[in-house]
């Protein structure tokens, strides 16, 4: 466009959606005048530019010394719904309504000790959340008992749920004396059964911990207690020792699952079969692919999955890839570059009641604070948050905390009134939460 030049030599650009967001690819004489070279807490949503919500503490951290690895809401078998939140040393649940102003408002359950600074993976099966984080122990929670659940009673001495009694331990482990307890650093679910990826094993008897970086390991047919395929033969495990790395997450969309390594993707869909429940097929297995190179990058809402390759940013669903990077690519890898921590990704569906915001987000720990890259789904732009002061531990949530919002002006965002919040993350050193906008019927983000 022309650029009208005042005598004074003052002189404006306006800009109109809709908004293409951050671009450092395009030389900026060539950029687009809907894109950035540069932006900070900004967001571009229905072709407008808006400040980013504010983050604001909202409840203390449960342990000053461990920092929160994950959380997760469910409900039990009496359809009471329970928020759960996982340090290296503990579990936790968040009281509900009428919670007491300047009261640390979590409740410790205990469970098992976890893998130090992994986020943890989550997984509800049949109104229980089972939960793990590379450390070699599953464990379970059911929202009714004291404290989770992280023995077996059909493998005693085993300090997971998934495990392997003494008696079939050298088949299933050659080398191993038993009883085994059975860990991962991936969580998922599919035709009924727990599947663990990337697996952790620990003979309690010796002490030595085996790794199975390649291994796939699924729980007996609607018995999540049952991992060992001697007992029952609808659970087993596969190793792909035909590939040249390592499994880095694992996703299921429909009756698909999706095992990714840094250079290949691997489908595999249930047969039907007891003996081989699961048919596995590479989508390229070449010491050179597309594949998912950040542990904790993957992140799922309902038909689409996200992912970070070596090259690129890609969503995914059943039948496509498609490349989302854009040029906001190259800042994105930069940073992770320079990360500090573990960079983490999740996808949100909305930042407070009746304000829908369908973004993908990666969160880059850099010293002292966390730079968030927002995907906005509809729109197809990157807008990147920094949250300073903050470095995030774990996965970012929806979670349910029995309190609703109250919201400021109408129109107004972020609201000038928060209950309860929309949102906490761990921070440095296991600090404080930070919250930001408001929940959707009770609910929050966790980050």
């Amino acid at each position: 466009m022309a650029v009208q030049v005042s005598k004074s030599g003052y002189f404006e650009i306006e800009y109109a959606g809709p908004y293409l967001g951050l671009d450092v690819q395009t030389p900026e004489n060539l950029l687009d005048d809907h894109a950035s070279p540069t932006t900070h807490n900004f967001m571009f949503r229905n072709k407008e530019l808006r400040s980013r919500p504010v983050f604001k503490l909202e409840f203390p951290a449960p342990d000053n010394k461990n920092p929160p690895l994950g959380a997760a809401s469910f409900q039990d078998v009496n359809q009471v719904w329970h928020t759960v939140l996982m340090t290296a040393s503990a579990a936790w649940q968040l009281a509900g309504n009428n919670q007491a102003p300047n009261v640390n408002p979590w409740t410790y359950l205990g469970g098992p000790n976890l893998a130090a600074g992994n986020p943890v993976a989550t997984q509800v099966f049949a109104n229980i959340l089972y939960y793990t984080n590379g450390a070699p122990v599953l464990a379970s929670w059911d929202g009714l008992s004291q404290i989770p659940t992280f023995a077996n009673a059909g493998a005693p001495g085993a300090t997971s749920i998934a495990a392997i009694a003494v008696a079939d331990a050298p088949t299933v482990v050659p080398g191993s004396t038993g009883p085994l307890s059975i860990g991962a650093f991936y969580l998922s679910e599919l035709n009924n059964q727990i599947l663990l990826a990337n697996v952790v094993v620990l003979d309690n008897a010796t002490g030595v911990i085996f790794k199975f970086p390649q291994r796939l390991w699924w729980s007996a047919n609607g018995i999540p207690t049952q991992w060992d395929p001697i007992a029952n033969t609808s659970a087993g495990f596969n190793d792909f020792l035909d590939v040249p790395d390592v499994l880095t997450g694992l996703m299921t969309i429909g009756i698909q699952g999706y095992l990714f390594r840094p250079n290949g993707i691997t489908q595999f869909t249930p047969t039907g079969r007891t003996l081989t429940p699961f048919q596995f097929d590479h989508l390229w297995a070449s010491r050179h692919g597309i594949g998912n190179i950040l542990n904790w990058s993957i992140a799922q809402y309902g038909a689409s999955g996200f992912f970070a390759s070596t090259e690129q940013i890609y969503k995914m669903s059943v039948n496509s890839f498609s490349p989302i990077g854009g040029g906001a690519r190259d800042a994105i890898y930069a940073d992770i570059a320079a990360a500090s921590g573990n960079p983490v990704a999740s996808f949100l569906p909305n930042l407070g009641l009746g304000y829908n915001y369908p973004m993908y987000t990666i969160s880059i720990p850099l010293g002292t604070f966390t730079r968030h890259y927002q995907y906005a789904d509809e729109d197809n732009n990157w807008a990147p948050w920094d949250t300073v002061g903050q470095l995030i531990t774990g996965r970012a949530e929806t979670v349910w905390t029995g309190q609703l919002p109250s919201f400021g002006i109408p129109g107004v965002f972020p609201p000038s009134v928060s209950v309860a919040g929309s949102g906490m993350s761990g921070g440095a050193g296991g600090g404080s939460s930070a919250g930001s906008g408001g929940g959707s019927g009770g609910g929050h983000q966790l980050l």
